[in-house]
């Protein structure tokens, strides 16, 4: 369902109402949706400020998340292949084998040293061998317990960022429906002008409908030779008390619902002359107007 649905039922008045008020809703909610980015924002900046400074405090304790030991395989591997080459290279190049060797120690040395300090690392750090899951255990315990001492859930920086997402979301959404709604008000209005037309002319035929009922009754009251009654438009005799109100003087042509604008007449030349002017009926079936007019006026008509 679309927000112009929404308002389908809203009168003219209200529309040109809404219409004016329009443009500062829709400012207010641009503006709405401007705060809450920015406000989204700030948030991912103070997130990511609180869990650097909680890694940090974790890592301080616990240490860093332990690597994979085939990291360590994979640098070793290389550091000798490495070693291996730069001998080969230095013993061909005629530097001899003496300098070859002297360097290649060189190099072993380093590898030894850097060995024993990743086995050092690891004395300073026993948690780096445990496995990734104890690690992950241990480290979301210390994180729920700094952020305890901070005033905060674990699931905080999800829990706002919802909220915030959330607002954005249906203030875009109510900004589409409100930007549609500026687009469709001259359809709207329209609508709601022949609508309400409509309403008017039912409420006026309704009332016109009402009133010819009465007229009706007070003429046939009015009538004495009620068997021999004739139609005045075609003047065959027939049972009056089929007659209908005929206003001779269409209201749709502004004609009043008024004793002296309805005359009784048979059924067939009431739906005959249907809406149309006297003159135009008589025309139409080939009646003398001026005969009828008289006739009219004798019954106490105006024509």
């Amino acid at each position: 369902m679309t927000i112009s649905s929404n308002y389908k039922g809203f009168s003219y008045g209200k529309l040109l109402q809404l219409e004016k008020k329009l443009p500062l809703k829709i400012e207010k909610i641009e503006k709405e949706i401007s705060n809450l980015e920015n406000r989204s924002d700030k948030h991912s900046e103070r997130i990511n400020s609180i869990e650097n400074k909680i890694n940090e405090k974790i890592e301080n304790k616990i240490g860093p998340r332990a690597n994979d030991d085939l990291n360590s395989f994979v640098t070793a591997f290389l550091f000798v292949f490495s070693v291996g080459i730069a001998t080969y290279l230095m013993y061909s190049s005629g530097e001899g084998l003496f300098v070859s060797l002297i360097s290649s120690v060189f190099f072993f040395g380093l590898l030894i040293f850097a060995i024993l300090a990743n086995i050092y690392r690891k004395m300073r750090q026993p948690n780096v061998n445990r496995s990734q899951s104890e690690y992950d255990r241990r480290y979301n315990k210390l994180k729920n317990q700094y952020l305890k001492k901070m005033n905060l859930k674990q699931n905080f920086f999800d829990q706002e960022n919802n909220i915030i997402n959330k607002k954005i979301s249906k203030l875009y959404s109510e900004l589409r429906e409100f930007n549609q709604l500026k687009n469709n008000f001259y359809t709207l209005k329209n609508r709601a002008r022949r609508r309400e037309e409509k309403a008017k002319i039912f409420a006026f035929n309704k009332k016109a409908r009402e009133g010819t009922k009465v007229i009706r009754e007070d003429k046939l009251k009015g009538i004495n030779n009620k068997n021999n009654w004739k139609c005045p438009y075609c003047l065959e005799q027939k049972n009056i008390y089929q007659s209908e109100a005929d206003h001779i003087h269409p209201i749709n042509k502004g004609g009043l619902t008024t004793n002296q604008n309805i005359v009784l007449v048979c059924k067939k030349c009431n739906s005959d002359k249907k809406d149309l002017t006297l003159r135009v009926f008589c025309k139409k079936k080939g009646f003398n107007f001026e005969g009828i007019s008289n006739r009219l006026e004798k019954l106490g008509n105006d024509v």
